[in-house]
């Protein structure tokens, strides 16, 4: 399966928020709010102006999607990734993280939030290297589990591009 992403455009707004609505449906239902669920056009716009969208592609067909906030200094938030549900499962979101992780290689932090009843969540993210890093109750129905992933740092060099002793 040939996965890509690319950098979102304006023109790329519809179809996203098509993505995540579908990706983000069942959590809406469950938890009575999913921000990304039901983005409007302009908020998407905002995100894809401001923040840092990728499209994820199989096969040149948009399936989903990454939006990630550049905290500074090396430290990112993962704000979303969506795939489509009959597309879950099969490696599709590893392999977009792992490119977009080759994308933003200052990365030495990233950081995310997802709820504490959708173990796959969990699954996913902690095979990706995150550790728990706290919790935060929303409302009676939802509590958002935070995760955090501390990147490898590069080895010192010297000017001659060896290792130093």
């Amino acid at each position: 399966m040939n996965v890509q992403i690319e950098r979102a455009h304006p023109e790329d707004v519809p179809k996203l928020i098509e993505v995540q609505d579908l990706a983000f449906r069942e959590e809406f239902e469950r938890y009575g709010e999913c921000p990304p669920y039901q983005e409007s056009p302009a908020a998407m716009l905002e995100l894809v102006e401001q923040a840092i969208v990728y499209t994820i592609r199989v096969e040149g067909r948009t399936v989903g999607d990454i939006i990630v906030r550049d905290r500074g200094d090396g430290r990112y938030y993962l704000r979303t990734i969506s795939i489509v549900p009959e597309l879950q499962g099969r490696g599709i979101g590893r392999t977009a993280i792992g490119l977009l992780e080759r994308d933003l290689p200052d990365a030495v932090e990233w950081t995310l939030e997802t709820p504490e009843g959708t173990p796959k969540n969990h699954a996913f993210y902690e095979g990706l290297g995150y550790r728990r890093d706290g919790a935060t109750p929303i409302n009676a129905r939802l509590t958002l589990l935070h995760y955090a992933k501390t990147m490898a740092e590069p080895p010192v060099t010297t000017i001659s591009g060896e290792p130093p002793e």
